[in-house]
């Protein structure tokens, strides 16, 4: 098919156009994957963050009531009542942000309730304090909230375990997808000074250089010759090159008379 030069121009100008269109779209599709990828990892951390709070919570009043019980200091039972106000919260928290995944939401439940035991038996535990301090004593000591205790920290562990899991799974998604986007952004920069370059070439050779052709020939056709082959195809400067050499016929003939005079 012979394209003029109005149409090889266009060819010219579309085909980078569209070079560049491909890699804006990808660019968009892998910074969507880029998006995700950091949305889901930031929010394992929050979940991981959340299930330490919870585990303090948990902790620091274990140690605040046998405190409480040895020394009826009042200053023991803070960290109990912050404890009681704070954890049924932090706990639907928890369980809200693994609403997405039905494994966790599982495991989240269990926490929830082995930690709701614990602040149960240390609530009881505080109450005998302030009025049966022997009975409160022989309540730690049967080792009950020790057994309750070692059961959050087993339910928790296992819930961060997961989430640490999925954490180091997110994380390399996280770092695979940026390295895809970087390595796009650089070979998409790199092949698009290449189509620059070969739309330049390109253009030189088949407008500016047939046009420049026609030039040389109707030099060589004003000086009485031509050695220059015509130029093939259907486009103007093929047509503009044989209007040249109609011409340069036509006249052949008249001028002869002149140069005799």
């Amino acid at each position: 098919m012979t394209l003029n030069i109005t149409q090889k121009g266009l060819v010219l100008v579309a085909l980078p156009l569209l070079f560049q269109l491909g890699v804006v779209l990808l660019v968009v599709l892998f910074q969507s994957e880029t998006t995700t990828a950091e949305r889901l990892a930031t929010h394992t951390k929050e979940v991981i963050a959340q299930g330490h709070e919870i585990h303090s919570l948990v902790a620091d009043a274990q140690s605040a009531i046998r405190g409480y019980v040895l020394t009826r200091d009042p200053s023991f039972a803070t960290p109990l009542h912050h404890s009681g106000t704070v954890l049924p919260n932090k706990l639907d928290e928890l369980e809200t942000l693994v609403l997405d995944n039905p494994q966790q939401s599982v495991k989240a439940v269990e926490v929830r309730q082995a930690a709701m035991a614990v602040l149960n038996w240390q609530q009881g535990t505080e109450s005998l304090v302030q009025g049966d301090g022997p009975t409160a004593v022989a309540r730690v000591s049967s080792g009950d909230g020790e057994r309750l205790s070692d059961t959050f920290r087993q339910r928790i562990s296992e819930f961060l375990s997961e989430e640490d899991r999925l954490d180091r799974d997110r994380v390399t998604t996280l770092e695979q997808a940026r390295s895809r986007l970087n390595l796009l952004l650089v070979v998409g920069g790199v092949l698009a000074v290449g189509t620059t370059l070969a739309v330049g070439f390109a253009f030189h050779r088949g407008i500016v250089g047939r046009f420049a052709a026609v030039e040389e020939t109707a030099r060589q056709l004003a000086a009485g010759s031509t050695t220059a082959p015509p130029l093939t195809g259907r486009d103007e400067a093929a047509r503009l090159d044989v209007a040249f050499r109609d011409m340069a016929a036509g006249l052949s003939p008249r001028s002869a008379p002149l140069r005799h005079l």
